[in-house]
């Protein structure tokens, strides 16, 4: 469940050990935006303009790659860019080193958003002096742990859009829809999807398994 939250939580950016249930939460900002607008409407423009003359195109497939380093801590890879590193806090075994994957998952949320204001608001004209959501799950580690018979993924994200822009409430409330209703991740989130995966020994397929899910 994907909720937005009226005001801001009182709890911990995050906290590991020492209670079952878990909140993280993460912030991320878009600054400037009207300096990079006419670019980013060119880009677009032309991608649905190729799409319209050429539909086959539209069908896109995203590849990334992890490995587990040491301990806790794993890197991910997409494209060609340098990998990043994934991490646990010290109190679980990690090395802090980098975000955790929950974390990593409520960046995803946040920062699809804001690449889908920064669209919109460049088809529709509107200008954004500064964007910031603020992201927040919760997770029982009875689950995570195997303690008990829970979900292990978190039971809710609440998120909260700060918008700077002289544009009219209107038209600012037809972007945040049009924003929400068209991001990927938000649209991943919260509808099933269907999780296909194959586990391999020494090269050899053992298990695969795939079913419907919805986080």
């Amino acid at each position: 469940m994907i909720r937005h939250s009226p005001r801001p939580s009182p709890h911990p950016a995050i906290c590991i050990a020492g209670a079952s249930l878990v909140k993280l939460r993460s912030q991320f900002v878009l600054t400037n935006l009207d300096e990079v607008t006419v670019n980013v409407k060119d880009k677009v423009g032309a991608m649905i303009a190729a799409i319209e003359n050429d539909p086959a195109i539209a069908h896109v497939t995203f590849r990334a790659s992890t490995q587990l380093e040491e301990g806790l801590r794993c890197s991910a890879r997409a494209r060609n860019l340098p990998p990043i590193i994934v991490d646990e806090p010290h109190r679980i075994g990690g090395t802090d080193l980098g975000m955790n994957p929950v974390e990593l998952l409520l960046c995803a949320v946040g920062t699809c958003q804001e690449i889908m204001y920064s669209v919109y608001a460049s088809m529709l004209g509107i200008q954004l002096d500064e964007l910031r959501v603020t992201c927040k799950g919760t997770l029982d580690l009875h689950g995570l742990f195997g303690i008990r018979d829970v979900p292990a993924g978190l039971a809710a994200i609440e998120f909260e859009t700060h918008i700077k822009s002289p544009a009219s409430r209107e038209s600012i409330r037809e972007l945040i829809d049009r924003a929400e209703r068209n991001c990927p991740i938000m649209d991943t989130v919260t509808r099933p999807v269907r999780s296909i995966g194959k586990a391999y020994l020494n090269g050899e397929e053992i298990h695969a398994s795939g079913k419907n899910r919805a986080i």
